[in-house]
């Protein structure tokens, strides 16, 4: 089933097509062809749309535990053995500067 909008965007095509000089393909296949082609296009770019404001709200709900996890894990299991080389006063001083501690 071909719904209203789409039938008449094909008649609109395919009287272009017909109406065109020096033009001499089938025009309702062609026309159907260009309607499906746009159809088709409409359908693709929606649904990359809706992935991407997906992928967004997906990200803005996980923010929070995704900053939880690289604070308790990836700093503390792998940043903080890193900084055992500069001396605890520096390292005291940096986090009360930087981070309020």
């Amino acid at each position: 089933m071909v719904n209203d909008k789409l039938f008449k965007k094909f008649k609109q095509v395919e009287r272009e097509f017909l109406s065109t000089a020096g033009y001499c393909g089938d025009a309702k296949e062609d026309a159907a062809k260009h309607v499906i082609k746009m159809f088709q296009e409409k359908q693709i770019f929606r649904n990359k749309m809706l992935k991407t404001i997906g992928g967004f709200v997906v990200l803005g709900l996980m923010v929070k535990p995704i900053d939880k996890f690289v604070e308790l894990f990836v700093i503390d299991k792998f940043v903080e053995p890193g900084l055992t080389m500069l001396a605890n006063k520096q390292v005291k001083e940096f986090k009360q500067k930087n981070m309020g501690a």
